[in-house]
């Protein structure tokens, strides 16, 4: 009955001829809703990422709207939920900006530069290199050529991540002094991302009692995010440590903790797939092969190319069972929907 009574009132809004006037006004309210929620990395303010759940289908429509009637105010929008589009939906951010930069529309040099960060951050997420890299080599461009401090720092850290991630640990280390040099410690994301990432590269070298420091950095800044990415990150990483140090018990406890997280907030595939990974290595260190096999399988299903190196290498144990109760779960995860993973994920066994 509602939706009769939905699709009455849609008739006579296109009858009336003020229809687009009203997209135009919901798309502009939307922008005001996405600003006040400080979801973009220049806000400084704590980031409301409750806004972006809650308002999606909204901001949805608002972009299907701006992608044929105003690309300016559609990226405006789009860069306003940035921290939307990489933790939840990044092959949609992808599709997004695309969609948005395509055009003969004369965008703003700020805005450009901006919404080009946007669209690398979510390629990055699902690991699509050849989008990635040129949109963050033109949006620091850009952002050098306006002088634009907090921007050039944004991409290097950024682009130090990316070193990272093909095993370049020099030059990350070297992208993140040149950030935490434009910084000057007046941007918090940027020094919580940039922590991170020296816990990423203590647990990759195996100083781990320096990764164990690096962490507690990273969670006492993310603390003043708001941000519910990082509360499912940060004990992620921790996860990762206790594992290197054999404490099954922590380990187990960080991965649930980041599993529940994920699970309220609907994380990414990339983040779910790490604390995947890890709490089935602790299964498997545990003897418990059946959980091990269901989450491995679920990951190799649906997420496997977006590990990423690191947590392949470490997922070497898992690839290397042969027990047939392991591998006979193996196939049965790979048949699970990945929430359904997470779901078991969240639940533990053994720890209280």
């Amino acid at each position: 009955m509602l939706e009769t009574i939905r699709e009455f009132a849609r008739e006579k809004l296109s009858e009336s001829g003020e229809e687009r006037e009203l997209q135009r006004r919901h798309a502009e309210r939307m922008l005001e809703i996405g600003r006040a929620a400080n979801l973009s990395e220049d806000d400084d303010e704590p980031f409301d990422q409750s806004v972006a759940l809650a308002e999606r289908d909204d901001v949805r429509a608002a972009l299907d709207w701006a992608a044929e009637a105003d690309a300016v105010l559609g990226l405006e929008l789009a860069c306003a939920l940035e921290s939307f589009w990489g933790p939840h939906a990044p092959a949609e951010g992808i599709r997004r900006f695309e969609e948005l930069l395509d055009g003969d529309v004369k965008i703003p040099p700020l805005l450009r530069a901006r919404a080009l960060r946007n669209l690398a951050g979510a390629a990055h997420q699902e690991r699509n290199w050849a989008v990635s890299d040129p949109a963050y080599e033109e949006s620091l461009r850009i952002f050098t050529t306006l002088d634009d401090r907090r921007g050039m720092s944004s991409i290097r850290t950024r682009l130090a991540f990316r070193a990272f991630s093909d095993g370049d640990f020099d030059r990350a280390l070297q992208l993140m002094k040149e950030s935490q040099s434009d910084a000057d410690g007046r941007f918090l994301l940027i020094e919580t991302q940039n922590a991170m990432l020296v816990t990423h590269i203590a647990v990759a070298e195996g100083r781990l009692e320096d990764a164990r420091a690096s962490v507690e950095v990273a969670s006492e800044l993310a603390s003043r995010l708001g941000w519910p990415w990082y509360d499912a990150i940060i004990p992620t990483s921790r996860m990762e440590i206790a594992l290197h140090f054999g404490e099954l018990d922590e380990a187990e406890r960080q991965g649930t903790l980041a599993s529940v997280l994920n699970l309220e907030y609907e994380h990414n595939v990339p983040t779910v797939v790490g604390t995947l990974t890890g709490l089935a290595r602790v299964a498997l260190r545990r003897g418990d092969l059946e959980r091990a096999g269901l989450l491995w399988g679920a990951v190799l299903s649906h997420g496997e190319t977006m590990l990423g190196p690191r947590f392949r290498e470490r997922a070497a144990e898992l690839d290397e069972e042969d027990d047939l109760a392991f591998l006979s779960a193996l196939a049965r995860g790979r048949e699970l929907d990945l929430r359904d993973a997470v779901e078991l994920a969240a639940t533990s066994h053994t720890v209280p």
